[in-house]
């Protein structure tokens, strides 16, 4: 087994990260619908609480699988969040709610965008691996 096919302390951490930031931003959103209710329904909050958080639950397993593709996704899916938390962030009532909007739509983005660069790097590294392997045991010499 090589050295390759076990991910890094970096890949771990960025992965690590990605995850909290993506549970840390679906608790701020349902925090946000308990502590603060709005003019609208019990439904309606419920249903405005579904359509903040269900994409991100969507994207749960594939980020939990570990996919390099998959964290990519989540990456172009923080920022809609991103903008919501510029959006939050000036009104002067919800301010530190926007704050903890922008910073865990942030810390997602930033922390999927490197996994996803780390765990495709791996990738490449293992293929290549894999690749010069088979090539060296069918006999096969190097073309100049």
């Amino acid at each position: 087994m090589s050295a390759l096919s076990q991910p890094s302390p970096g890949e771990r951490l960025w992965h690590f990260l990605a995850l909290l930031a993506l549970g840390s931003l679906i608790a701020v959103y349902g925090l946000q619908h308990l502590l603060f209710p709005s003019r609208l329904s019990t439904t309606g909050q419920g249903v405005v609480f579904a359509l903040q958080s269900l994409p991100l639950l969507v994207c749960l397993p594939t980020l939990l699988k570990g996919s390099a593709r998959g964290a990519a996704y989540v990456a172009f899916l923080a920022m809609p969040y991103f903008v919501g938390a510029i959006l939050t962030l000036l009104d002067p009532a919800r301010r530190g709610w926007g704050a903890a909007e922008l910073f865990f739509s942030l810390q997602l983005f930033l922390g999927t965008t490197y996994f996803a660069k780390a765990r495709g790097m791996r990738n490449t590294a293992l293929l290549a691996e894999r690749g010069e392997g088979q090539g060296a045991s069918a006999g096969d010499t190097p073309s100049e």
